[in-house]
C-alpha cells in the first residue's frame, strides 16, 4: 500500500511538471491533415486521421514547430496553448529548376531500324591483340581462318560468305566488292568501338554489304593535354608485340598517334602417318610480321572543323600457314602495305550539319613462290589497288526528326603483273560508282514511336580493257513505323538493272 502511494505521488508530480499541447491541423479547404509533425524541443508527435494531436512535453523550449511536407512551417509560442488550438497549413510553392532530357544522336548512314550491335573498347583493358579476337564476343559472327597470330582471319555474319561482309574504317570501305578482309590486321590499339550492322545493306554500302557491315571507329585524341602509354606482349609460337600510343593537344588541334610492331614464328609440331608409322614433323618458315602506324587529328578552325585520319600497315608474311601440301608453297611469302587517308571538313549552318569528305586508299602487295617443287606453281606477281573518293553529307535535325542526305562518288583502279607468266597480266582497269540516298528517322521523347524511311540509288560502271564494260543501276525504297511494344508496319521494294557491253567473244570474269 505504501509503494502504491509513493508511485501516485511521483506520477502527480510529473504531470505537474510536463506541459500538454492540444490542437487540430487542417488544410485551406478545412480538410483534416494526418501525419503532421509537431515538435517541442526533444519531444514530438504526429496528428491523427481527424487532424488532432496531443503532446506531453517536459522541454523548456519556448516554441513549437508544426511541419508538413510541401506546406509552410508554423512556429508557435508555447504560452499560446492555453486551450485547444486550431491551425491551417498553407501549401508551399516549390520552384524546381528546369530539367532537360537530351538524347545523343549520331549522323548514321544506316537507319536505326537496322539490327545494330556496338562493342566498345573505350578505357577497357583487354587481352585481345587484334580485331578478329574482339569480334568473337558476338556469337552471330563466325570468325573464319587459322587461329594463329598473324594468320588471316575473316568474319561471316549470319552464315553468309565472308566476302559479303563489308568492313569499314571510320566509314570508309576497306575491302573491295566480292573480297573478304583480314580482321587480324587491325590491332586493338586503333579501335575505339565497333559497330556491327546485320542483314542486307547493299543499297547503301554496295554489293559487298549483302550480309552486313562492320564499321571500325578509331580512337581519337584524349581530353587530357598529354597521354602516353606503352605495352608489350609475349606468348606461344614466339609471339612478340610492342605498341605505344600518345595523345596531346596543341592549341585547338588534338592529336592521337599509335605505333605497333608484331611478330610470330608460328612454327608448330604435328603428326603425320607414313605407312603404318606416325611421325612428328615441324612446320617451319611460317613467320608473320606486321607494322602498323596511325595518326588522327582534329582541329577547330574559324570557318569549319577539320579531321584527318591516316593509317599505314606494312606486312611481311611467310605462307601459307597450316596446309597438307607444304611442297607447293616452300618458302612462299607475301609482303606489301596498305595506306588509308581520310580528310573531313565539317560545318554546321543552322539546323543542318554539313560534311565534305575526301579519301584515298593505296594497296600494293607482292607474292613470291619460287621454290615450289611443282614448276607450274612457281610465280612472282605484283598487284596494286587504288581508290579515290568524295562524300557530301547533309543532316537536318528537326528536334525529334532527323533527315540525312548522302551523295558519294568513287574511282577505283586495279592492276596485276606476273613476272613469270606474262599472259596473266591485267592492265589497269577502272571502276566508277556513284551513290545517293536519303534516310529519315523520327523518335518521340519516350522512344515509343519510331519511324524510319530510306531511299537509295546506286550507279556503278566497270571498265575492263577496251572491249568490255559493265553498268549496274540499283535502288531501294523502304520504311517502317514502330509503335512499341507490339505494333509494326513495314514496307520495302527494290530494283537492279544490269547492262553488259563487249565487242569481242571473250568471256572475262568480273573482279
Amino acid at each position: 500500500m505504501k509503494n502504491l502511494l509513493i508511485s501516485l505521488v511521483l506520477l502527480f508530480n510529473t504531470l505537474l511538471i510536463a506541459e500538454t499541447f492540444r490542437g487540430f491541423v487542417y488544410d485551406e479547404k478545412s480538410n483534416p491533415l494526418q501525419e503532421v509533425l509537431i515538435i517541442h524541443g526533444d519531444n514530438s508527435t504526429f496528428s491523427k486521421e481527424n487532424g488532432y494531436f496531443l503532446l506531453n512535453s517536459e522541454s523548456k523550449a519556448d516554441s513549437l514547430i508544426i511541419y508538413y511536407a510541401f506546406h509552410e512551417i508554423i512556429k508557435v509560442n508555447r504560452r499560446e496553448f492555453t486551450s485547444t488550438k486550431y491551425f491551417t497549413l498553407k501549401p508551399l510553392s516549390v520552384e524546381l529548376s528546369t530539367i532537360t532530357f537530351t538524347a545523343k544522336r549520331t549522323n548514321n548512314q544506316l537507319p536505326s531500324s537496322q539490327e545494330k550491335i556496338t562493342i566498345s573498347l573505350k578505357d577497357k583493358p583487354t587481352e585481345n591483340t587484334n580485331l578478329a579476337e574482339v569480334l568473337t564476343e558476338d556469337k552471330s559472327i563466325q570468325i573464319e581462318g587459322t587461329q594463329l597470330p598473324g594468320e588471316r582471319q575473316t568474319a561471316s555474319i549470319l552464315g553468309h560468305s565472308s566476302r559479303h561482309t563489308l568492313v569499314m574504317l571510320d566509314g570508309i570501305a576497306l575491302n573491295n566488292n566480292g573480297e573478304d578482309f583480314d580482321l587480324a590486321s587491325i590491332p586493338v590499339e586503333l579501335v575505339d568501338e565497333v559497330e556491327i550492322y546485320k542483314n542486307n545493306v547493299s543499297s547503301l554500302s554496295g554489293g559487298g554489304g549483302i550480309a552486313g557491315v562492320i564499321n571500325i571507329k578509331t580512337k581519337k585524341s584524349s581530353k587530357n593535354n598529354r597521354d602516353l602509354s606503352f605495352s608489350g606482349n609475349y606468348g606461344s609460337y614466339n609471339f612478340r608485340k610492342i605498341s605505344t600510343s600518345s595523345a596531346f593537344n596543341l592549341g585547338n588541334t588534338s592529336f592521337y598517334a599509335v605505333f605497333s610492331h608484331q611478330y610470330s614464328d608460328n612454327d608448330f609440331k604435328y603428326k603425320i602417318k607414313k605407312g603404318n608409322v606416325w611421325k612428328t614433323q615441324v612446320r617451319e618458315n611460317n613467320s608473320k610480321e606486321s607494322i602498323n602506324a596511325m595518326l588522327n587529328l582534329s582541329s577547330k578552325l574559324r570557318w569549319f572543323d577539320i579531321y584527318y585520319s591516316g593509317n599505314l600497315t606494312q606486312y611481311d608474311n611467310q605462307l601459307p600457314g597450316p596446309t597438307n601440301f607444304l611442297n607447293l608453297y616452300n618458302r612462299a611469302k607475301i609482303e606489301g602495305y596498305d595506306f588509308y587517308n581520310d580528310l573531313k571538313l565539317k560545318k554546321k549552318l543552322g539546323i543542318v550539319n554539313n560534311s565534305l569528305e575526301f579519301f584515298f586508299i593505296n594497296k600494293e602487295s607482292e607474292y613470291s613462290n619460287l621454290n615450289s617443287t611443282i614448276s607450274i606453281n612457281r610465280t612472282q606477281n605484283n598487284s596494286q589497288n587504288r581508290r579515290l573518293g568524295l562524300k557530301l553529307s547533309n543532316v537536318f535535325d528537326y528536334d525529334k526528326l532527323q533527315i540525312s542526305l548522302l551523295n558519294s562518288g568513287m574511282e577505283e583502279t586495279y592492276s596485276f603483273k606476273d613476272k613469270i607468266y606474262l599472259s596473266n597480266n591485267i592492265n589497269e582497269t577502272s571502276l566508277y560508282s556513284y551513290a545517293s540516298n536519303i534516310v529519315s528517322q523520327y523518335k518521340d521523347s519516350f522512344d515509343l514511336i519510331n519511324y524510319n524511311f530510306i531511299a537509295s540509288l546506286r550507279y556503278d560502271k566497270h571498265n575492263r580493257f577496251d572491249d568490255f564494260s559493265t553498268y549496274r543501276l540499283s535502288g531501294d525504297v523502304s520504311y517502317d513505323y514502330l509503335i512499341k511494344p507490339t505494333l509494326l508496319f513495314s514496307y520495302g521494294t527494290g530494283f537492279t538493272v544490269h547492262h553488259f557491253t563487249a565487242s569481242t567473244g571473250k568471256v572475262i570474269p568480273m573482279l
